[in-house]
């Protein structure tokens, strides 16, 4: 039996680039398609119509469906512009079947990761908890043949041959502490006689070689690890205006070292690449005594110098050359905080050296606030931080009987787990080497400070 086919019989009308298409008119009542044919082809002589022997309906209901029905719809379909409708369909319920048990099998995926991930969970917290147990943090010294002479070394920094190098502070020499080995070295760079407070603080250059920063005295050190020699006629003629002019500095990304100014009034601007200094361009500071001390460059290029007396944060721009006092201020003019750490979440970090709060500065808002530490009532406690390899702030102990640990994650401090300290201005910030420990500079001490800073 021949398939009722109801077509329709597009038209082009060239002159204006229209095309259109002829439809049957509406029906108030359901039609036998196979009596329409005369009357079709009477009103559109131009089109073939065949005829038949079945019964196709077309029915308008009440709610204006518009319904096509052929007598036997299992085997007669419906063509809709030659496209067979009923098989368009079943090819639809087909699909719709696979994606429901897509689905089903996605959920269950689902559910099982869950069960995997709850599971996981579970574990990382007894891994968490046994690492506490085995992997605790620890406290040791070496090298007990340094002396009891006063402010022996203040800073220090590890150099790309792996060796951690002191700034002589009082001493006569390079303190040198193999990371590898524990070993120390007191005559390798040696010579520069017993003045106090020469040289303080240390950084690496790009180019390799170590810069300390002028105290009282009046020329950068530079040493170069690769032969181990000194040199203090490069840079030279600093202003000798004030003692302790600075004690700390940063490395920026561009290259040039920034000595932050601790009783100067200028910044200290150093290319190693030419080796040299800059004392004038970052000039208009106060010239107050200890004013900061540590910086840090944080994720939006500024270097942050963290306030001890000083009564602001100092903000330098290591790509225009240009420090600001006044912006990030408010605070009193008492001694505060020492050394600057920034931590993995974004966050500049001050060292509470006699305030009993750590410095919190949020560098994409501009944002100050203190986190109370405990049992920090004693002055000097903690000079100098450092970032520990599982995330927290070791901070190294000067007066204080203990190290300070400080996780940024849940802002919580601990100063109980490394007790036991002598307390006496024993050491003077830290340097963390690659073996993962870090070394606390002796300052008053006899011996250098090994921490192990836990898992």
């Amino acid at each position: 039996m021949p398939l009722i086919i109801f077509q329709t019989s597009p038209h082009e009308n060239r002159a204006t680039n229209t095309r259109t298409t002829s439809v049957l008119p509406p029906f108030s009542r359901p039609f036998d398609l196979c009596c329409l044919f005369p009357i079709l082809h009477g009103l559109y002589p131009h089109r073939a119509y065949w005829a038949c022997d079945a019964a196709a309906w077309l029915v308008e209901d009440d709610a204006g469906a518009f319904h096509v029905n052929t007598s036997d719809p299992t085997s007669q379909p419906v063509l809709l512009n030659g496209m067979n409708v009923d098989a368009l369909l079943q090819t639809v319920t087909v699909q719709q079947s696979m994606l429901e048990e897509y689905d089903a099998i996605t959920q269950a995926q689902q559910n099982t990761i869950d069960a995997q991930q709850t599971t996981i969970d579970a574990q990382l917290r007894r891994v968490r908890a046994l690492r506490g147990k085995v992997c605790r943090a620890s406290a040791s010294t070496l090298g007990e043949q340094l002396g009891t002479s006063k402010d022996k070394w203040h800073g220090a920094v590890l150099a790309n041959n792996g060796l951690i190098y002191a700034a002589p502070h009082s001493a006569s020499s390079v303190l040198i502490i193999d990371p590898s080995t524990n070993a120390v070295d007191t005559t390798t760079i040696s010579g520069f006689g017993g003045e106090l407070y020469k040289w303080a603080g240390a950084v690496l250059a790009h180019t390799g070689h170590v810069y300390m920063f002028p105290s009282t005295n009046t020329s950068v050190l530079i040493i170069d690890p690769d032969t181990n020699t000194a040199d203090t006629t490069s840079i030279h003629s600093l202003s000798s205006g004030s003692d302790e002019k600075w004690a700390s500095g940063v490395v920026a990304d561009n290259g040039l070292i920034f000595g932050v100014p601790f009783s100067a009034a200028s910044v200290l601007i150093i290319d190693p690449v030419t080796n040299t200094a800059d004392t004038t361009t970052m000039s208009a500071l106060p010239a107050d005594t200890y004013k900061w001390y540590g910086g840090a460059q944080a994720g939006n290029g500024l270097i942050y110098c963290i306030p001890t007396f000083a009564a602001s944060i100092l903000v330098i721009d290591p790509q225009t050359l240009t420090a600001d006092a006044t912006t990030l201020g408010g605070f009193d003019a008492s001694v505060k905080w020492a050394g600057a750490v920034l931590a993995g979440n974004g966050l500049v970090y001050g060292m509470p050296a006699h305030a009993p709060t750590l410095l919190v500065l949020d560098p994409a808002t501009n944002a100050t606030s203190t986190l109370t530490v405990a049992e920090a009532t004693n002055e000097g406690k903690w000079v100098g931080g450092i970032l520990a390899p599982n995330g927290n702030i070791i901070g190294v102990p000067s007066t204080s009987s203990a190290a300070l640990i400080f996780d940024p994650a849940t802002n919580t401090t601990d100063t109980t787990s490394l007790d036991g300290l002598p307390g006496d201005y024993s050491w003077y910030d830290g340097v963390l080497a690659p073996n993962g420990r870090i070394y606390g500079i002796p300052r008053n001490a006899d011996t250098v400070l090994v921490i192990h800073p836990g898992c």
